[in-house]
């Protein structure tokens, strides 16, 4: 289900951003949409958002023990 609603996203903002880089000859008008609205609301999130430490991501479960 997520990713039938996240595809058309991803793919409109992917389209736009060829276009961006001349790669592509139309613009995509939904994908300039998720841009203008999406990236302003994950720099937000992303700045309000504290440094983290990700390092048990992706470490090895030896180098914890």
């Amino acid at each position: 289900m997520a990713e039938a609603i996240m595809y058309p996203i991803a793919k409109a903002r992917a389209e736009e951003l060829t276009y961006q880089m001349g790669m592509r000859a139309e613009p995509n008008f939904a994908g300039k949409l998720v841009r203008l609205i999406g990236e302003p609301i994950c720099f937000a999130l992303g700045a309000m958002v504290g440094e983290q430490n990700w390092q048990g991501l992706w470490g090895s479960t030896e180098a914890q023990d």
